[in-house]
């Protein structure tokens, strides 16, 4: 269980962008007939390759003009021929060039082999799989608040698990149920429909997320009942406003055109920068609760 969670949380940061690949300098030779190198023989004329430049589709459209001078004898032709450019001749690029487009392809299989990866985990274990997405979208959002937001004296591991565990145990659970009831009860994407997706996710659900999530925060930070419900009265009103300005537009073409399937793996990606303001707001100290009662007065002296 422990070995498949944490594979459900790889798969899942990959798939949100969150992980960093590395590539690995051993990548196998590449032919001169390969389709990422190429290699064209003879003559300089306007728009041929120069004589036995051998060049990678990568640096054909990143390189700098300097680098894609005219050739030896042409009309201003797309690679130069034999001649040096630019105080470099193109035999000095080709290595790196290889490289450069193996290391790209490289990078592109891993993405891919992951995105596959998490599709199919999804396909077999889709309420673990959407509740790691979350874990990960919220682990992330907090971090970068943490970093760059609201910086503290030292980072708080407390407040970033409170954060990864309210992604685990209500987002992405409680999401997989609420899209898909939402597409049961209103099916198709017809503009009506979207709307009233939207309509139903921003005014029904948003208040109850973020009353859920306040409470959240508040308990497992230590407050007590009366200061939880003063930090709800004062920041749910924000919270859904602030759910007003970003989530309609990107519902609106999550409805349209994302797969029931993936909808949670989009919203999280897009939930990393939200959840920043909404590390913010779960953290922020609420106003101490002052009691009613007036305070005793001193005894009289008789």
């Amino acid at each position: 269980m422990v070995k498949t969670g944490i594979a459900l949380i790889v798969a899942a940061g990959a798939a949100a962008s969150t992980t960093a690949f590395v590539v690995p300098n051993t990548l196998p030779a590449c032919s001169a007939g390969a389709t990422t190198v190429m290699r064209a023989s003879g003559g300089s004329s306007g728009g041929r390759l120069g004589g036995g430049a051998k060049f990678s589709l990568l640096k054909l459209f990143t390189a700098s003009p300097a680098k894609r001078g005219g050739g030896n004898g042409g009309n201003g032709g797309m690679i130069g021929g034999n001649n040096n450019n630019n105080g470099r001749s193109m035999g000095e690029f080709e290595e790196e060039d290889g490289n450069d487009a193996m290391i790209a392809l490289a990078a592109m299989g891993v993405l891919g082999d992951l995105w596959d990866s998490y599709n199919k985990v999804l396909g077999e274990k889709p309420i673990l799989t959407k509740a790691c997405t979350s874990l990960v979208g919220f682990s992330v959002g907090d971090t970068l608040a943490q970093k760059f937001v609201a910086k503290g004296e030292r980072f708080d591991y407390q407040r970033l698990a409170r954060m990864a565990a309210f992604g685990f145990m209500f987002h992405g659970t409680i999401s997989h149920f609420f899209y898909n009831k939402l597409d049961e009860v209103i099916p198709g994407k017809t503009p009506l429909a979207i709307a009233q997706k939207v309509f139903t996710d921003q005014v029904l659900w948003a208040p109850i997320f973020t009353f859920v999530y306040l409470t959240w925060m508040g308990v497992t930070s230590g407050l007590s009942p009366p200061e939880v419900g003063e930090k709800i009265k004062t920041d749910l009103v924000k919270g859904v406003v602030g759910s007003w300005s970003v989530w309609p537009l990107v519902h609106a073409i999550g409805f349209k055109f994302v797969p029931l399937e993936q909808r949670l793996l989009y919203i999280n990606c897009i939930q990393i920068g939200y959840n920043v303001f909404l590390s913010v707001l779960g953290s922020n100290k609420s106003e101490p609760v002052v009691s009613a009662r007036p305070a005793p007065s001193a005894p009289r002296r008789k």
